[in-house]
């Protein structure tokens, strides 16, 4: 079931983060087990659950009525750090768990992806380019690798393999926490050899 992040709210005592599930089983159910934690991405500090609303606590299941159905509910967590920039969302359990990586909570860095996204899906490919090159530079301690991947297929549309290889390299080189997974969708992209040769 695809999960997105809808949005987080910061109080004073507790983060409350609000997640959608959509369904996509005739069958389908969802639970959120008890032991959920938030990981701050750069001290690995925990946040472990205080409450959910809106989903049942595992062994209970939410049945869902129809296929592309879509559950709203809310996780809510201890106050995090006041550096906490860059979070992971890790379901502990023994089947179906789910782990969001990278949630940002930096409104400068947020900015900047929807931008450089903004300019790609209104046919500006050149500036899309520009906003990601300078939010590595602006933000070194981003501690994944999707901004690669973007630069990477920004530069293989461009017919750009130098640059492409580039960042590829950097990307394989880095100690990014979801090296591997972007390394794997760039796998499955038509360009993959390019990078590689």
């Amino acid at each position: 079931h695809p999960m997105t992040v809808e949005k987080i709210e910061q109080g004073p005592n507790q983060v409350i983060i609000w997640l959608s599930i959509e369904n996509q089983s005739e069958t389908g159910y969802f639970c959120a087990d008890k032991n959920i934690y938030v990981m701050d991405a750069l001290t690995n500090k925990k946040y472990k659950l205080i409450q959910s609303k809106g989903i049942p606590v595992c062994p209970e299941n939410h049945y869902f009525q129809s296929v592309g159905e879509i559950l709203t509910f809310q996780l809510i967590f201890p106050r995090f750090g006041s550096g906490t920039k860059y979070i992971n969302l890790i379901e502990e359990c023994q089947a179906n768990c789910f782990t969001i990586k990278g949630i940002i909570l930096d409104p400068g860095l947020n900015k900047e992806i929807d931008l450089g996204y903004h300019n790609y899906l209104t046919g500006k490919p050149e500036l899309s380019l520009a906003v990601f090159q300078q939010s590595i530079k602006n933000y070194p301690d981003y501690p994944f690798g999707i901004l690669y991947f973007n630069l990477i297929q920004l530069f293989a549309e461009k017919n750009d393999s130098g640059s492409a290889k580039n960042f590829y390299r950097q990307l394989v080189n880095s100690k990014f926490q979801d090296k591997n997974e972007v390394i794997s969708r760039l796998k499955q992209q038509a360009y993959y050899t390019r990078l590689i040769f």
